[in-house]
């Protein structure tokens, strides 16, 4: 089930507007207490549904998927406060009894962006990258959104406290990430799942991949069927860019690590073996070439290699 939901506080979202985005990650629909499709049904007095606990803070739901929940507050503090409630509820499980469903939380705080009554852009994204980083159990709040933070907004124990920098997988600089804590809570974890977590040379970008989200659907779907997709289209419409979004979208299914091949330059296969040789620390020596090495190196590992700038191979490719 998916639904969307118009700018939940009256009139239309302008650009000064500043909110928060709480997005939850989960792996099972039964987290929420009741089927996805139900998403704001009462679950009980003592077990509010997620929209109770939500609407109590004075947030809204405005998007719920299969395996993840968007919802957007005014303030800060309130998301943080849904989050601890979200953390600390339980639900129904196979056998009967009433147990905590993990949950993978991220927040960040920015200016809100709207198209047609629906939030887009790049507040959102941040958000929805946190989230992903997160470990079961774990809230992620952005460095912008623990700025807005008053110390009256936190119940007692509640701390948030930074974890580091980490790049997340929009492909940005790092940028410090902090983590709630509380008693009543997870509190030791590994580290957050970013592009750090797993070996590749994907570049520090300065802009979002922002409307993508169909094109990467469709480009994941093809590299499950197939071991080679080529994307094709004019130059400048965005290839290199929605092919590194989706390395770093796919990074945890290939530990082998994402790596990136700028073909500009090169002029045949062997200087291309020699380029992903030395990509992944491999020397090459004797009087065997790297195109003859190469396959031997790579054949039982798991990675993804993104070729870029093909077209300026010289025809016909040797």
């Amino acid at each position: 089930m998916a639904g969307v939901v118009q700018f939940p506080f009256g009139g239309r979202a302008l650009p000064e507007d500043v909110i928060c985005f709480l997005i939850a990650d989960f792996d099972d629909p039964a987290w929420l207490g009741q089927p996805s499709s139900a998403i704001g049904a009462d679950a009980g007095a003592d077990q509010p549904s997620v929209a109770g606990m939500v609407a109590a803070e004075g947030g809204r739901i405005f998007r719920t998927t299969a395996t993840r929940l968007y919802c957007v507050f005014r303030t800060v503090g309130p998301a943080v406060a849904t989050a601890f409630r979200m953390m600390r509820a339980e639900v129904e499980g196979p056998s009967g009894i009433r147990e905590q469903r993990a949950v993978r939380l991220g927040l960040h705080a920015g200016t809100a962006e709207v198209t047609q009554g629906v939030f887009v852009g790049a507040t959102l994204n941040r958000a929805e990258r946190l989230a992903s980083a997160a470990r079961p159990g774990q809230v992620l709040i952005s460095a912008a959104a623990a700025r807005m933070v008053p110390p009256r907004a936190l119940s007692a124990d509640m701390v948030i406290e930074p974890i580091g920098e980490f790049r997340l997988k929009d492909l940005l600089p790092p940028d410090l990430v902090y983590q709630l804590r509380h008693p009543e809570l997870p509190g030791a974890f590994s580290a957050p799942q970013s592009l750090d977590a797993t070996p590749n040379n994907l570049p520090l970008l300065s802009t979002y991949c922002i409307g993508r989200n169909e094109e990467l659907g469709q480009l994941s779907a093809l590299l499950e069927r197939h071991q080679l997709v080529v994307i094709t289209g004019e130059g400048g419409v965005g290839k290199t860019r929605l092919a590194l979004q989706c390395g770093a979208e796919r990074l945890g299914q290939f530990p082998d690590g994402v790596w990136l091949v700028e073909l500009e330059g090169l002029h045949n296969t062997g200087e291309i073996a020699e380029t992903l040789c030395g990509l992944l620390g491999y020397k090459i020596g004797g009087d065997r070439t790297a195109a003859e090495i190469l396959p031997t190196l790579i054949r039982r590992k798991r990675m993804m290699i993104i070729l870029d700038q093909c077209e300026r191979l010289p025809a016909p490719w040797p």
